[in-house]
């Protein structure tokens, strides 16, 4: 990254000491979604297993990329689970849709309020439309039923809150400036990263700079993945990788080379 911006920059590591092995960058190809997760089960049972105070965070887009995921990591007990769902970060954007909630029928859906809200906004504020856009897709997560009651189970993710070791599962805009030793930036395919209604113009620009979030979170490891085969109501079909999958420059391609690194580093430090 710091090449992209700062061509011949050199950008080394100020505590060396601190990143065993020069650090970790893979980007990886899986059948399919279901293969993903196992995959992603298996790496993240590995870290954990090899340093147990070691933080990794699944990052997608939006919520939907990651339902196979979360499945996979269901009821996992060898090391901690944390599913961020229902902590949206900007106070403004949580106060907007509480206000423009308030005002619809009280039967109203949560997609009503999506459409309510998104209204209330100016089209020309892609950020906030974003904003709006994330915070409805965490909160069709919720069971809730009407938009009033979505908007009761709403929590506000706290900036200082320490991320503890474990597996982090969450989606782009969730937890903004938060960091983690290891970070999987998942579904780099087109329709994901970028999103589909995001393909031009300024708001493909907005999925970019989603996307060098999502890779500057990662302290020691970074691994991007997409799929070879994605789901559709018609059934599966080819996906199209991303148009930056080409630009990531990373070190391994397999996992088996991820494996010997974690090796590696465990008889470093």
């Amino acid at each position: 990254m710091s090449e992209e911006v700062d061509p011949g920059s050199g950008l080394v590591s100020a505590q060396p000491e601190q990143w065993p092995g020069g650090g970790c960058s893979a980007a990886l190809v899986s059948h399919d979604r279901s293969a993903e997760a196992e995959l992603l089960k298996r790496l993240s049972g590995a870290i954990a297993r090899r340093d147990p105070s070691a933080s990794i965070g699944i990052i997608t887009r939006v919520f939907w990329r990651r339902s196979d995921i979360d499945v996979a990591f269901a009821g996992e007990t060898a090391f901690p689970v944390r599913r961020w769902d229902l902590a949206i970060d900007d106070p403004g954007i949580v106060a907007l849709i509480q206000s423009t909630v308030a005002t619809l029928p009280r039967g109203a859906t949560i997609a009503d309020a999506r459409l309510a809200v998104l209204d209330a906004v100016d089209p020309a504020d892609v950020d906030a439309r974003e904003l709006v856009d994330s915070a409805f897709d965490t909160l069709e997560q919720s069971d809730a039923t009407t938009a009033r009651a979505a908007v009761r189970s709403i929590r506000t993710s706290d900036p200082k809150q320490t991320i503890g070791p474990g597996v982090h599962l969450l989606n782009a805009h969730t937890g903004k400036g938060q960091q983690f030793d290891w970070v999987f930036a998942i579904g780099l395919e087109e329709g994901h990263l970028p999103l589909k209604r995001n393909n031009q113009g300024e708001a493909l620009s907005e999925e970019q700079r989603v996307l060098l979030v999502m890779l500057s979170r990662a302290r020691h490891g970074l691994i991007v993945t997409r799929t070879q085969m994605t789901d559709g109501p018609y059934g599966s079909y080819a996906a199209t990788e991303s148009r930056w999958w080409q630009g990531i420059r990373a070190e391994f391609s397999s996992l088996e080379q991820i494996e010997a690194h974690l090796e590696a580093s465990a008889t470093m430090s």
